[in-house]
């Protein structure tokens, strides 16, 4: 049996190695895989940079993929740059790409340049790795605003957004599962047993959750 054991947690922290500060998700919607999201978090003394992207082919009389990928760096922690891109069957849904100055930041969203005046230090790519408290406002550069967590149950919260709502529940921290409520669909990013097992077992080597 310590044999075994052993063999299994070495094994994890092979996985944990090679895959660095990297969560991945499948996509579910009752027993179906729809597709998967992968978030990757780098960190330096000073600096935090989150990418993520996600690939998801739906059916709803007809068959549509939509990807998402975001970058976004934060230095002394707070938000430095990023940009996002929504896909939907091939086409641009909608494109962003926000940059701090002097006197806040500039966002570009769908075109259209707008100013945020409010300093970010969370920002929706780092909901996964970081646990939010209730009331905690969250920014979004999908939608260019603000959105605020609402604590509905231990380490699960809601975060309402002009799209639906979604419900994220937390492990050491760690984001594991997203439910997502839509008009026309329900579904569930649920991460992958690989790194869901060092969530739990809060490998040292993988360091999720630190800042």
């Amino acid at each position: 049996m310590k044999v075994l054991l052993f063999t299994i947690l070495t094994t994890v922290s092979s996985l944990i190695s090679l895959s660095g500060q990297t969560l991945r998700y499948d996509v579910i919607k009752g027993n179906k895989n729809l597709g998967q999201m992968t978030v990757k978090r780098t960190l330096t003394q000073r600096t935090e940079e989150i990418q993520f992207a996600s690939d998801v082919t739906f059916r709803i009389l007809f068959a549509f993929n939509h990807t998402y990928s975001q970058y976004e760096k934060f230095t002394n922690g707070k938000l430095n740059w990023g940009k996002a891109l929504s896909m939907l069957s091939g086409r641009v849904q909608k494109d962003s790409k926000i940059v701090a100055g002097k006197d806040g930041y500039k966002l570009t969203l769908g075109g259209v340049t707008v100013p945020i005046k409010e300093e970010i230090n969370y920002s929706v790519s780092q909901i996964y790795f970081t646990e939010p408290m209730d009331g905690q406002k969250v920014f979004s550069q999908q939608f260019g605003k603000f959105m605020t967590f609402k604590k509905v149950d231990e380490h699960e919260y809601l975060m309402s957004s002009p799209d639906g709502d979604n419900y994220y529940t937390y492990v050491n921290g760690i984001c594991v599962n997203v439910r997502v409520e839509r008009d026309f669909a329900n579904f569930n990013f649920v991460m992958q047993p690989e790194s869901l097992l060092a969530v739990e077992s809060k490998a040292d080597s993988l360091n999720i959750g630190s800042n």
